[in-house]
């Protein structure tokens, strides 16, 4: 597996995330709080090494924060360290809380 960063858009996020695809919002608990995608999970960048466990070796993930830097550095590092986890490139820019 290549470790350069994977970058997608929004929509294929989401798209992943309804088939079934393991999205994990990169941002703090009180923005993660503020609106998420439904479905997405939790866990803080700051709190990655400290919970690797929680993140599936097996399948794609896919990451999420409210700009895409975040998510990118998160998935630089997770590639590095074996996952295959890609960063969507824009964050949550384009979403809306609601939106499904």
């Amino acid at each position: 597996m290549s470790r350069a960063v994977v970058e997608v858009t929004l929509a294929e996020t989401r798209r992943a995330l309804g088939d079934g695809a393991v999205v994990i919002d990169v941002r703090e608990p009180v923005e993660y709080d503020g609106g998420h995608l439904p479905g997405s999970r939790s866990l803080p960048s700051t709190q990655l090494r400290q919970r690797l466990w929680e993140i599936p070796r097996r399948a794609r993930v896919y990451l999420v924060c409210a700009t895409g830097d975040r998510s990118r550095e998160a998935a630089t590092w997770l590639r590095a360290v074996g996952y295959d986890a890609v960063s969507c490139a824009d964050g949550l820019r384009e979403w809306r809380p609601g939106e499904e």
